[in-house]
Parts: C-alpha cells; structure tokens; sequence
C-alpha cells in the first residue's frame, strides 16, 4: 500500500504564512489540479484556512488556554469543538493522498504534543515533508511584538519578550527525522516573493496562483497606539475574552516601520543575540 504523502508547513511565525494559506485557500482548486489537496476545516460556519486553529486545538496541552479558542468562545466548548476538528481532519486524512497542511501554531506545540501530532499523521500511513521558515532575530522580534499589539494581548512594551525560537527549532528538529528550513529573507527575493517562492518548494507550479497579501503590519506610531490602548482596553484578560476590551479590527494611521529604540532594544539585546 502507497504511502501519502502529507506536506506540512510549520511556520515560524512572521514569514509570510497568513499570506501563503489565504493564497491556497483562495486556489483550492488550481492545487487540486496540480495533485495537491488544501483543506478547508469549519466550525460553526468559520471558514479556516489556517490549520494551526484545528491542529493546535487538538494536540496542545491546554486548548482552552488557545488564544484563538478564547477569542471566538469556545474556552467553554472544547469537547465539542475537538469533536468536530477530529472527525474533519481525520476525513482529510483518510480521503486524500497528497495533502498540504499549513499552520505556523505547530512550531510552538510543546515536545510532547509535537510528537503525538507527529505518531498520528504517521499511523494513519502518511509520509511527511516538513517545511519551516526562519527569518533574522531582530526583525523576527519586532515583528512578532507588533503582532501581539495588534492582537491585542501585549498590554506594555515593557514586558514584551523575544520569542525563543531556536528552542522551536530543537524541537522540530528533534521530533521530525528530517525538516527543510528555509530562509525567509532569501524567499523575499524570489521573483514571486515568498508566498511563490513557498508554492515552488511545495512542487506547485506558480504562475497560474493568484497571491493574497494578508496581514500588513501596523506602523510604528500607529503600533504604540494600540499597546497604550490595549492597557485599559485588552482583548484578553485573566485567561478569558474581556467584554470590556477593544475590538480585534485595528487601523494604520502611519507608514513608518516599527522598530524598537535604543532603550527597548537594550533590555532585549542578550536573549536576541
């Protein structure tokens, strides 16, 4: 019996990957023609096509703590909503041969749950290639915080920290036999930009996918804005959805790009380097 063969993109965050899964989701049916199936998971009539929403949901430790469970009220319906996530992605599975999951989520599974994810998909007859962009520690860090400003769940700059990512790695590494990285900068230069320069290393030929740009960065004034304003108005607070908290939806009033200054740049230098 043939193996499927399923190729799973795990991320890192901030390289171009809300980008990459709407462009796939939004030619679902150019990739079918080219022999690769792109699902689309549902809950409650939610449309997703980012798969970290499912597969973090399913494997992680705590899924009620999931931001994204907390953000659209499920923190009190887990059971429920796994149910439905299991039965869809077991489908998903056992239906198709050449599958692409994308979920950047999956590189902060912790080593446990990253492994059961793993014994899953290959006791269910799946070879897997594993893709993982990087991107430059600096740019890497603002991104990141300028992302949880927007999200509404970095409160103070001040207590803003740098991802660890090259424990992510160790442990991609250290779970999957073999992993391709990538370098996100490099794919920046690719004649089709990095969500082409993803598709080509999937096999999929690109010039037929229309690209989707998602997730535009907030400038820099703007970015201050939101974390003084997500002081009194967070989206998040103790754990659950404040009802008192500011809409998710926010607006850019500057082009300026967000840096740290020298002063926030300093209490973050070691763990950047």
């Amino acid at each position: 019996m043939a193996l499927k063969q399923v190729i799973l993109h795990v991320g890192l965050h901030k390289t171009a990957t809300s980008s990459f899964q709407i462009s796939c989701g939004e030619n679902r049916k150019q990739l079918r023609a080219q022999g690769i199936h792109y699902p689309q998971f549902e809950i409650d009539k939610r449309k997703i096509n980012n798969h970290s929403v499912l597969i973090f949901s399913l494997f992680c430790d705590r899924p009620e703590r999931y931001n994204v469970n907390i953000k659209w009220g499920y923190d009190q319906q887990i059971d429920r909503v796994n149910a439905a996530y299991q039965k869809q992605l077991d489908t998903t599975i056992d239906n198709h041969n050449r599958i692409l999951l994308s979920g950047e989520d999956i590189s902060v599974l912790s080593p446990a749950a990253l492994e059961t994810f793993k014994r899953y998909l290959i006791d269910r007859g799946c070879e897997l290639r594993v893709l993982c962009g990087v991107r430059k520690p600096y740019a890497s860090t603002c991104s990141g915080i300028q992302q949880n400003i927007r999200g509404g769940i970095l409160r103070d700059l001040q207590q803003a920290n740098v991802p660890q990512k090259s424990r992510r790695i160790e442990t991609l590494k250290q779970t999957f036999e073999t992993i391709d990285f990538f370098s996100f900068e490099a794919d920046c230069r690719h004649a089709a930009g990095p969500v082409g320069a993803l598709l080509e290393r999937c096999g999929v030929d690109y010039r037929n996918i229309k690209q989707a740009k998602q997730n535009e960065g907030l400038g820099n004034i703007s970015t201050r804005l939101y974390v003084d304003i997500n002081k009194i108005y967070p989206v998040i607070l103790g754990g659950k959805l404040n009802p008192q908290g500011r809409k998710r939806q926010v607006t850019n009033f500057d082009e300026n790009k967000f840096l740290l200054t020298p002063q926030e740049l300093a209490t973050m230098k070691d763990a950047i380097d």
